[in-house]
């Protein structure tokens, strides 16, 4: 006899388990702890520093970088030099040593002084905040100095002549027992004065 094959029965569908909601809630408490959590030294992580002071800084409602004037004086100190080669080249005299010298400091001593103005180009800043100012007088100097408008007496801005030709300026702020702090080549300066004048007055 011809053997009937039982027909496979449909394995069967494996339960589906309902999410309550537990595991989100879970996931979103553990989100949480990883943003407000602090080590054991009571210090939050790098990363977790980072974001939280940039959401909790304050603002500043005024800022003042550096003037493009602050590297005039290299430009000036180079077209000296190489006017002065040009010079000895026309009267034969390229090959004595002052025309070697010349090239020297056009090779090593332009770039020096160049290099040392982009780093205060970089680094220079005056920024003002509602109840202090923050400055950086620009490399070397380490760290930004934050005042408190209430330690400052006056204020004065003065402009040298590279500033009285393209703009930038010294900013100088007068503190208790005759000490000036002086921020030199900030653009605006007069911008810079008035504003933290009332600033000051403000505080006052």
């Amino acid at each position: 006899m011809a053997s009937v094959s039982k027909p496979t029965l449909a394995s069967k569908a494996s339960p589906v388990k309902k999410d309550s909601g537990e595991a989100l809630d879970k996931l979103e408490d553990v989100a949480k702890s990883d943003v407000g959590s602090l080590s054991a030294d009571g210090e939050l992580n790098t990363g977790q520093s980072s974001i939280l002071s940039n959401t909790l800084e304050p603002q500043a409602t005024h800022i003042y970088k550096a003037h493009w004037q602050i590297f005039v004086p290299t430009f000036v100190i180079c077209l000296l030099y190489v006017v002065g080669w040009v010079t000895l080249f026309y009267l034969g005299q390229s090959g004595d040593s002052l025309a070697r010298l010349l090239i020297v400091v056009l090779a090593v001593g332009v770039p020096i002084l160049f290099a040392y103005a982009f780093l205060r180009y970089q680094t220079i800043s005056l920024e003002l905040f509602d109840n202090n100012l923050r400055y950086h007088k620009g490399w070397p100097q380490a760290d930004p100095v934050v005042i408190s408008y209430t330690q400052v007496k006056k204020v004065i801005f003065s402009k040298g002549f590279f500033g009285r030709l393209f703009g930038g300026g010294t900013v100088m702020l007068q503190m208790d027992k005759g000490v000036v702090i002086r921020i030199a080549d900030v653009s605006r300066p007069d911008e810079a004065e008035q504003n933290i004048a009332d600033m000051i007055h403000q505080a006052s």
